[in-house]
């Protein structure tokens, strides 16, 4: 599968949610990675799909574990990434940062 596939799913999952994220949580950078657990299962017709349980909707897939692995990787900074409608707010709202 191409590079379109896996973007789609994680902008789908997003649109999809009952929660908008309005956090960028690159903002949180400690400088340590964020870990991630992937599910990687073979597909019915050939290749890998990999999911990641802790971002629904957040799906790709790849010919073999290692493309479906980078196909993924982006997929995450695409599900991740602040959608500029995502910041369209009502003027009396407060915006707070969190640290988890």
């Amino acid at each position: 599968m191409g590079s379109e596939g896996h973007r789609s799913g994680a902008r789908q999952g997003r649109e999809n949610s009952n929660e908008k994220s309005i956090i960028d949580w690159r903002q949180f950078n400690t400088g340590e990675d964020m870990k991630f657990k992937v599910i990687i299962e073979a597909s019915e017709d050939s290749g890998y799909t990999v999911y990641v349980p802790s971002l629904p909707g957040c799906i790709s897939e790849g010919e073999t574990v290692e493309e479906a692995m980078a196909n993924i990787r982006e997929a995450i900074e695409l599900f991740l990434e602040p959608v500029e409608d995502d910041f369209e707010l009502d003027e009396n709202a407060i915006v707070e940062e969190l640290v988890v």
